[in-house]
């Protein structure tokens, strides 16, 4: 067990090594949906084609050395349920969204939540979308309702997280019920992970739990 252990250990040091300032996103590469409500609007705040804007699903996300600040405004929502974004840095910030078609790619009036971290992977707990919808999908790291747009072109330092409150319906599964603009102080970086590596990451997290199990 310790030895399997300190593999994992090792190759996690590999895998987060040289963390840079800012925030990094690591994904399960997927596709934009074609029933988006919001693709033409996201793609001309990057500043970029609709055909350059990517997506996938959030696994984990990184704050780099020395902490951060990110900060989270609504942009965007399409759905019949009241739906919530939270940060928790220990101090709980969250914002709600319960109008359909809020559209201010521009500017930053709709509201939005701040938190500072510190370095590493967040916690499922410190970064959450979660609706009143009675089917809903959970919004937690790893899950099907827990996305992110962003230029592929990397020309741009921040993203758009996107929550789909029905994301096991494949007829509603388009990841616009809830979009808000993400920024850190030193940038937001997209991070597509190979198999292997969300492998790693998903035993990573289970060693955490079960630790955490044995010292309660």
């Amino acid at each position: 067990m310790k030895n399997s252990v300190f593999a994992l250990a090792a190759s996690a040091s590999l895998l987060f090594a040289g963390s840079a300032m800012g925030a990094s996103i690591f994904i399960n590469n997927g596709s934009v949906a074609s029933n988006n409500d919001f693709t033409a609007e996201m793609a001309a705040a990057f500043g970029i084609a609709e055909g350059d804007l990517g997506f996938g699903l959030v696994y984990d996300i990184e704050i780099g050395a020395g902490g951060e600040t990110v900060e989270a405004f609504l942009v965007a929502a399409e759905s019949g349920f009241t739906n919530t974004f939270t940060l928790d840095d220990g101090s709980v910030e969250s914002i709600s969204e319960t109008n359909n078609e809020v559209l201010d790619f521009a500017n930053d009036d709709d509201g939005s939540v701040s938190g500072t971290f510190g370095a590493g992977l967040l916690a499922t707990t410190e970064m959450f979308f979660d609706s009143d919808g009675a089917a809903s999908s959970d919004g937690i790291f790893g899950d099907l309702s827990f996305g992110v747009y962003f230029d592929t072109t990397g020309s741009s330092d921040f993203v758009f997280l996107a929550f789909d409150d029905q994301a096991e319906n494949p007829d509603d599964d388009n990841h616009d019920d809830m979009i808000l603009r993400f920024v850190a102080e030193g940038g937001v970086s997209v991070v597509p992970l190979p198999a292997s590596a969300l492998l790693l990451m998903g035993a990573l997290a289970g060693l955490g739990a079960l630790r955490r199990a044995r010292k309660s």
